[in-house]
This record gives C-alpha cells, structure tokens and sequence, in this order.
C-alpha cells in the first residue's frame, strides 16, 4: 500500500507498465531527497530533549554515504562514546537490589527475555555496586533505563506492557499503558 501511494506521487500515469527500473530509480531519488529533510523537521518539532546522561551517541545524525544513508547505532564503548550513565544508574543502587529480588521472584512465564538480559546486568550492578558502560549495556536494559528515569517524571506512559508492567512495580514509578493495538484497529 506504501508503494502503491509513493508511485502516485511520482504521477505514475507517465510510466508505462513494464518501467519498474525507472520507478524504482525515481522513487529512491524521491525518498533519498526526504531523509535529510525529515531529519531536520524531527529536530524542530522537539521541544524538550531529556539529555540527563549526556550521551554523545543520542546526538549521532544519520549519515549519507554516497547516496547510502546509515544510522547505524554502534556498539557503545568507552573510546566511541561520553556521558553519564554510569553514575545515573549506580544512584538507584537501593532500587536495583529490590529489583533483581523482584525478578527472581517471578514465574518463569511472567519473565520474558528482556527482562532476563535486565535481571543479568542488575546482578552484576549489585555485585560491583557500580555500573560499568560498554558492550552495549545500555541497549541490554533500555527498558531499566526508561523505568529510572521515569521515577524523576510524572508517569510513564508506554505500548510496553510486559517489561514496564513489571518495572513499574518492582520500581515503584507511574505507568500507563498506551494500548497501540486498539488505535491501529480504529
């Protein structure tokens, strides 16, 4: 259905059937031409950015290599990257002792896997009373991250169910779930 309505917009009635080379070249022209703009239509429709942790990888713009556009996110390392994770999350030390308890403490079928790679790297968190960046840690416990900060706001409001569901209680942070399935079916 996209690609029946980006063909529209190149006025496909001056292509011929059997031209999908020519399409396809006139469509990738056309979306190529649309990153860069819609990447700086993102950055001014933003009104607050919440950059407690300073990372230098959130500000990271995608990159037009010849004409092959990457927004890879990399392995986040210390020689890649500079911020403040390390100290945010080692300051809910108290919290993240409750929760590799919390999680422990679930049936295997209300733990899913996201929160098992969280359980993990809260242990060793707890173990070393101090968080060590790298390795892509932080990609591992987004979800943790999000559940911390949010104890800093008003409440959360998420499609994620099943991990924040679980964080906010072992946590104790506001959340709602915003339920995507019934505003996709309207």
């Amino acid at each position: 259905m996209m690609l029946a309505q980006l063909v529209r917009w190149l006025d496909a009635q001056s292509y011929a059937l059997n031209q999908w080379g020519d399409i396809r070249n006139a469509l990738l022209t056309f979306i190529d031409s649309q990153i860069e703009s819609i990447w700086e239509y993102f950055k001014a429709s933003v009104d607050f950015v919440a950059s407690d942790f300073n990372c230098t990888r959130a500000n990271e713009e995608p990159q037009d290599n010849n004409g092959k556009w990457s927004a890879t996110i990399h392995r986040c390392n210390k020689s890649n990257s500079d911020c403040t994770i390390e100290d945010f999350i080692t300051n809910f030390l108290p919290e993240i002792k409750k929760l590799v308890t919390f999680i422990q403490d679930l049936s295997e079928t209300e733990t899913t896997k996201e929160l098992q790679k969280i359980q993990l790297q809260a242990e060793k968190v707890v173990a070393k009373s101090k968080f060590f960046r790298g390795d892509n840690r932080c990609r591992q416990i987004g979800d943790l991250i999000i559940g911390l900060h949010s104890k800093l706001g008003l409440k959360l409001i998420s499609s994620n169910y099943k991990e924040h569901g679980k964080l906010s209680q072992a946590l104790d942070y506001k959340y709602e779930q915003f339920d995507i399935a019934a505003i996709r079916s309207k």
